[in-house]
């Protein structure tokens, strides 16, 4: 049997190569890929490389080439199996077991794609239909563009109805974190209903779960997201890396922000390296996977105290995971603003003039300390 290709992605994605290959080969940065000698052959000059934006290494003396499954069976001699679950215990995985359980996980990831992907066509049926929700956006500053690029949807006045997933049984339509079941009305519920649309995609462009804005004064919570689920994990995702990715050749720097619309907002008005965090506080899963892609995250918050200390808490948190050629930084905004509501008002020019104020974290955490101690 194979491993799943999912489980296998997942642990590429959680560790990089250069983690892998520097644990037996000394490797220099060089511009956007690591250098060093060629494990596989004596040489003096430095022809081995490595590109964790890409996931391979490459020996130009010896033409070997691959990923770290490849690398740990070339030099530690393991088989592909061996290899994958040595890998998976240093992602923090579970090691996976061909049972009868793993190919029913599979046919459940399976169900769950298809949900997920019917539930976002309608969504943006829903959208394109509903004249009300389109001026809404609209009047928020989105053009027709974004909402595109976004996939931006309407969930509609009661939700999704479940006679369009016939095919599904009730425990599937739970397990996709769209529906819950309704115990006083003893039916499932679209948990998102009369809320803006914003699906999640994984780096790989595959819908993972969706977070929903209600456009209504009635609702407790102006934001909700998809519960975690057994293929949505919120540490280890984040909403825009599959087009934010794409901009690391352009700059070193990604925005951190907090929410879809800061995220919207910014990438509509040309900052399209920002991601947000999912309803949480940013981990260190969060920071090595924007370290695969970007040297110089900077995380991006509100302006009032809410903002600067969830920014403290994240420095204090993530300074142990700080290693040499990589950094983090902070950026606080003017006190009444967050990213959305700053760069609608401001532009785009005032927005980058901001970088000049960034921190980084070491600096961060020094001044939030001795402001602290003063304070006492």
């Amino acid at each position: 049997m194979k491993f799943p290709k999912d489980y296998l992605e997942e642990i590429k994605q959680r560790i990089k190569v250069s983690d892998v290959v520097g644990a037996s080969v000394q490797l220099k940065r060089r511009g956007r890929e690591f250098v060093g000698l060629s494990p596989f052959t004596k040489e003096k000059t430095p022809s081995f490389t490595v590109n964790d934006e890409k996931g391979f290494y490459h020996c130009f003396s010896s033409g070997e080439h691959g990923n770290i499954f490849d690398f740990l069976i070339k030099i530690e001699k393991l088989n592909f199996g061996d290899a994958v679950r040595k890998l998976a215990a240093k992602a923090g995985m579970p090691v996976f077991k061909f049972t009868k359980e793993s190919a029913e996980v599979e046919n459940k990831r399976k169900k769950y794609d298809e949900i997920l992907t019917l539930a976002l066509k309608q969504y943006q049926k829903n959208f394109s239909e509903n004249e009300t929700v389109r001026k809404y956006t609209f009047n928020r500053g989105l053009t027709a563009e974004t909402i595109s690029t976004f996939k931006i949807g309407f969930s509609g006045e009661y939700g999704l109805n479940t006679s369009l997933f016939a095919n599904f049984n009730q425990q599937e339509l739970i397990a996709s974190g769209i529906f819950f079941f309704d115990e006083k009305n003893k039916k499932l519920v679209d948990r998102f209903r009369n809320r803006l649309m914003f699906p999640i995609f994984d780096y790989n462009n595959k819908v993972i779960g969706f977070g929903g804005r209600t456009i209504s004064q009635n609702y407790l919570a102006k934001y909700i997201n998809s519960p975690e689920t057994e293929f949505f994990k919120k540490s280890f995702n984040l909403y825009n890396l599959n087009n934010a990715k794409n901009e690391n050749k352009r700059s070193s720097i990604v925005f951190a922000v907090e929410g879809y619309m800061d995220v919207i907002s910014l990438y509509q008005n040309g900052f399209k390296n920002v991601v947000a965090t999912l309803g949480t506080a940013m981990t260190d899963s969060h920071l090595n996977l924007l370290w695969r892609y970007f040297n110089d995250p900077v995380v991006c918050f509100d302006g009032d105290r809410s903002g600067q200390n969830a920014a403290q808490k994240i420095s204090e948190k993530l300074i142990v995971h700080m290693k040499p050629n990589y950094s983090l930084s902070f950026l606080i905004l003017p006190n009444g603003f967050d990213p959305d509501s700053f760069v609608r008002k401001n532009g785009k020019n005032n927005f980058e003039s901001l970088l000049d104020q960034k921190i980084d974290i070491g600096n961060f955490v020094f001044e939030n300390n001795l402001k602290n101690l003063r304070s006492q």
